[in-house]
């Protein structure tokens, strides 16, 4: 399995080998998901400073939605 076939897909839809990547992987690769979308992102293109609405990462569309 590699990363490119569980990144930026929605962690509900993973078969259970993809579940199981992504756990194993998630430090190594710094993965985590959208609290909204539920999406697989690399950590550093979630955005993490959003408390004060709610959340604790959030995907840039996500982020845009909630602040347009």
């Amino acid at each position: 399995m590699k990363l490119k076939n569980i990144l930026y897909r929605n962690y509900n839809s993973l078969s259970d080998n993809e579940r199981e990547y992504y756990k194993e992987n998630r430090e190594k690769f710094e993965l985590n998901t959208c609290d909204i979308t539920n999406c697989i992102y690399y950590s550093d293109e979630l955005v993490w400073e959003v408390e004060h609405l709610g959340y604790s990462a959030l995907c840039e569309d996500a982020y845009k939605e909630l602040t347009e």
